[in-house]
């Protein structure tokens, strides 16, 4: 039981946006630090209000939907597909590329699963009596994602030993490998729905590290990306920038910084620079005119030439190898860790000798 995690979420931790045609509250994503605008996520839980009679939904293709109403009705029309008149509590599962188009002013509960994934939702009406749900198997699922969200009342939710109250507003999210649970005790006062996924971390975290991996295009805000970077990536920066404390960068990016540490190339691009300074000035010009020379090359270096360098030498997009601490799965929290826990003059020093007593250099 011990591969257990599970946090319930609150209002203050709700993300809410609006939009033309009412407002939008994310109520989860996974993995936690995934972007609905990127579209890399397994699933979203969100809550939405249409308060216009008619309204086009977003095409998502990559997801399958599952939308509840919660107050009023709603008619969605699935263009060259089906339409569907949902009162309260009802729900229709979709296609993301489909067409669709909704009339009526509700507020919605809504499930998106990357495809290639299952999930499900249902409205639980709660009894005092503790009611035990059989947890349906994951056939060719390793991990499964299990969520109640209190919709009145009080809900509480047994799983394992452990027992979480969840009221009005409140969403309770359960991690936990297939096979791990049984079945979850269920018993309060009100409604709830229960949503689960089923899904393949290692599959979509291999998927996102091939996107991150492929060659892309470049584009200006890697440039923007790289300037940034280049100015901040000293030691002691941390101490000057405050917003440097709460990054954290890739594996990939951090060695690629190594690599250009280690060849000393924006220092040797600099001197050749100097040097090709101080032979037009000898040359063409008197020896006073080299230090206005001098500090030209100097600021050309600085504002164009050193960007650039870092621009070819990080892999792109930059901005996907950066995240902030508090943002980071479990695995990047533990590879973050070790990069804090590592001495890299300490490592040269212990590759340079064997650890024989005697100091022995291993060139001797």
């Amino acid at each position: 039981m011990n591969n257990i995690d599970f946090k319930i979420y609150k209002n203050e931790d709700y993300n809410t946006e609006k939009w033309m045609g009412g407002t939008t509250t994310e109520l989860s994503i996974y993995p936690k630090e995934a972007k609905y605008s990127d579209r890399k996520f397994v699933w979203r839980l969100s809550s939405a209000t249409i308060d216009v009679e008619e309204s086009n939904f977003t095409k998502l293709p990559e997801y399958d939907r599952i939308l509840i109403v919660l107050e009023n009705e709603v008619v969605l029309v699935h263009k060259d597909e089906r339409a569907i008149r949902l009162a309260q509590y009802e729900q229709d599962r979709f296609d993301g590329n489909y067409d669709t188009v909704s009339f009526g002013k509700i507020t919605d509960y809504n499930l998106m699963v990357r495809k290639g994934n299952e999930g499900m939702a249902e409205v639980l009406s709660l009894t005092p009596s503790n009611t035990f749900i059989k947890l349906e198997k994951a056939i060719s699922y390793q991990h499964i994602s299990e969520t109640y969200y209190c919709l009145e009342g009080y809900c509480a939710v047994t799983f394992g030993k452990n027992t979480c109250l969840i009221r009005k507003g409140d969403l309770l999210v359960i991690h936990y490998p297939a096979g791990e649970l049984e079945s979850i005790g269920v018993m309060g006062e009100g409604k709830a729905i229960r949503a689960y996924i089923h899904f393949n971390e290692e599959a979509v975290k291999e998927e996102r590290e091939a996107e991150i991996a492929a060659p892309q295009e470049s584009n200006f805000r890697d440039i923007l990306d790289a300037a940034k970077v280049c100015y901040t990536n000293f030691r002691g920066s941390k101490y000057i920038f405050k917003s440097r404390r709460t990054l954290w960068y890739d594996e990939q990016l951090k060695n690629s910084l190594d690599r250009l540490e280690r060849t000393f190339l924006p220092f040797f691009v600099f001197l050749v620079g100097m040097a090709v300074a101080a032979a037009v000035s000898m040359e063409l010009l008197d020896r006073q005119h080299f230090a206005e020379l001098f500090l030209l090359w100097l600021a050309i270096d600085l504002i164009l030439v050193n960007p650039l360098l870092y621009f070819f030498a990080l892999p792109k997009p930059i901005a996907a190898h950066i995240k902030k601490l508090d943002s980071l799965t479990e695995e990047e929290k533990a590879i973050y860790e070790k990069q804090k826990s590592e001495n890299k003059r300490l490592n040269r020093l212990l590759k340079k000798y064997e650890i024989t007593g005697r100091n022995v250099h291993k060139d001797e």
